[in-house]
């Protein structure tokens, strides 16, 4: 999920950053006022998801609910015992079952043979968590790092007895690159000892009102032995405190780099396309002399930042896209990019840098 969200991040920035290259050296003519009147400007997207449609795209059309009828009825299932007997629940036949648990907790994902209802079910050790963080904080907070955006809902969670909480949530934020669709579900969280379950549901929402007491169903049907989760589930991991935040000011500058002036048309456009995307990003532009190539510049920086991770790699959408003037770094929570491009008004090339937490 993680590397699904930073790959988004990053293109989005190189998008604007290849908007930018189109046009430098080109004044550009103010934004016209908003209707509203004044100086008003319209909210930019959440940086951290694709911009939305202005309108839903009219080919995306929900499944029949007449295929996803069978489901409802929740018949034919079966008694599954799962992870030498660490849960067992009442499954219908078929349903696809895969394990992605690894040192942090045991983590199995579930799919109906149609591909229209998903469910997640992560076990933990929750002996470290405060003893005064209530249930219905950790289920938002599970939730919310699963599908969280501007656009999500999440309802108040509710008692189901007091070692169980559960929620209903919804996202309707179509996006250009389709990674997101009209979803709604539920999410739970059940507490056995120090071990915590949580169970998110989620499927379309033209199908989520006939497929709600199938869920409920499945979610009641859970139970957890906590001896087997003894032995199998992960002990609980002490997280390793990220390195202290930098600036730009503090990190290294090409050699060949010269910092352009607030003044320049170039920053200011680059300026208040970076601001307009990331208002809290950190950015610096530079005039490079017009000979110099970007793997000069990207090796210098690749022999300066000795304790940042280069996750240039990491997004082969790049490559795809034969992008070859951007690298990208890595650190705790920070993360580093850098773009040239050509200034052909100015015989100059540009150099951009941005830094952002993730």
């Amino acid at each position: 999920m993680y590397k699904v969200w930073r790959a988004q991040l990053i293109r989005l920035v190189v998008v604007a950053l290849l908007l930018l290259g189109a046009g430098c050296g080109r004044a550009t003519p103010p934004a016209a006022p908003s209707a509203a009147g004044g100086g008003a400007t319209t909210p930019t997207a959440d940086p951290l998801l694709p911009p939305p449609l202005a309108t839903p795209n009219p080919n995306r059309t929900a499944l029949p609910l007449a295929t996803a009828a069978p489901l409802a009825t929740f018949t034919p299932a079966e008694r599954l015992r799962y992870a030498d007997d660490l849960f067992s629940l009442d499954l219908p036949v078929g349903w696809e079952i895969t394990d992605l648990s690894d040192e942090r907790a045991s983590l199995t994902s579930l799919e109906d043979p149609a591909r229209q209802v998903a469910v997640l079910i992560m076990v933990l050790d929750g002996s470290a968590v405060p003893p005064d963080t209530g249930l219905e904080r950790q289920l938002a907070d599970f939730t919310n790092s699963l599908f969280g955006g501007r656009t999500f809902v999440f309802d108040a969670p509710e008692t189901l007895n007091p070692d169980t909480r559960q929620a209903r949530f919804r996202f309707d934020d179509i996006t250009a690159d389709e990674l997101r669709r009209p979803t709604e579900g539920i999410a739970r969280v059940q507490r056995v000892g120090n071990f915590y379950t949580f169970l998110v549901a989620v499927t379309h929402r033209d199908h989520f009102a006939a497929l709600l007491p199938s869920l409920t169903q499945l979610f009641d049907s859970y139970t957890l032995d906590p001896a087997v989760a003894e032995r199998r589930v992960p002990d609980p991991v002490t997280p390793t405190p990220p390195p202290a935040p930098v600036s730009l000011a503090t990190l290294p500058v090409f050699t060949l780099a010269t910092p352009l002036p607030p003044d320049d048309l170039r920053v200011q456009r680059i300026s208040r396309q970076l601001a307009a995307q990331f208002p809290d990003a950190e950015s610096q532009i530079y005039a490079l002399p017009p000979a110099t190539e970007f793997n000069a510049v990207r090796q210098f920086y690749v022999n300066q930042l000795q304790d940042w991770e280069d996750a240039t790699l990491l997004f082969p959408e790049l490559l795809e896209a034969q992008i070859d003037n951007v690298a990208i770094w890595q650190r705790g929570e920070q993360i580093l990019l850098i773009s040239t491009f050509p200034d052909e008004l100015n015989e100059q090339f540009v150099l951009v840098t941005v830094l952002m937490d993730r």
